[in-house]
């Protein structure tokens, strides 16, 4: 089933399919849980702030890691030698996108679109860019336009989540604990109960042995 999302600016719109095994977006983000899973133990919630709105939400901190490692590119290639430069950016970029669940917070996610907005990040680039053509830094001009463009197209993004997700592949990934946190931190803003927090993150964790046994069922039909 498609949902929409209408924030309260009504701005912006998102879609996303909601499925018995998960709900996904169009960005291609995927939550190991549904609407009806979620409405189990956070209904209440839902009536001030719908699922869709905070999926949208969800779907900014996700992608948050790629606005900041264009920042921090931008950053550290200004400040620092390329052998310096390039490996902190990585670790830094990681470390940020390894710890945003635990960053997330309804007041910031206002800045978080920001940082990964369009318009910002081309207005940020521009002067640093152009700087390192003119200065002849055009090893820091090479080095920056790929790590921008990997950042920018979620390339790199993609290769975190590869590494991460790997190693927690029986628990709930990055984009649940997302949306998770959101919901915790929304309900304590809005005082609405958390009393069944642990029984969604045990249909999480079943959710996620379903998906493998069909994944396994499905493999072993076409082999």
């Amino acid at each position: 089933m498609m949902n929409k999302s209408s924030s309260k600016a009504n701005t912006e719109k998102i879609t996303y399919l909601d499925t018995p095994l998960g709900i996904i977006t169009p960005q291609g983000h995927q939550f190991r849980t549904n609407e009806a899973m979620l409405a189990k133990y956070a209904g209440p919630l839902f009536e001030i702030h719908p699922v869709s709105d905070l999926v949208e939400k969800s779907v900014s901190w996700i992608e948050s890691t790629d606005g900041a490692g264009i920042i921090l590119t931008l950053a550290t290639f200004l400040l620092m030698p390329l052998y310096v430069a390039i490996p902190l950016t990585i670790t830094l970029a990681f470390l940020w996108h390894l710890y945003t669940p635990l960053m997330t917070m309804p007041s910031a996610t206002g800045l978080i679109r920001i940082i990964k907005h369009d318009l910002f990040l081309f207005a940020a680039a521009v002067a640093p860019l152009s700087w390192f053509g003119m200065s002849g830094l055009y090893g820091h001009l090479a080095a920056g336009m790929i790590l921008i463009l990997g950042f920018k197209f979620g390339w790199i993004r993609g290769l975190f989540s590869k590494l991460t997700e790997a190693r927690s592949n029986d628990k709930p990934g990055r984009n649940d604990r997302i949306l998770n946190m959101l919901i915790i931190r929304f309900s304590i803003r809005e005082k609405v109960s958390l009393d069944n927090l642990r029984k969604m993150e045990n249909d999480i964790m079943a959710a996620i042995q379903k998906s493998k046994e069909q994944r396994s069922r499905l493999f072993g039909k076409k082999k």
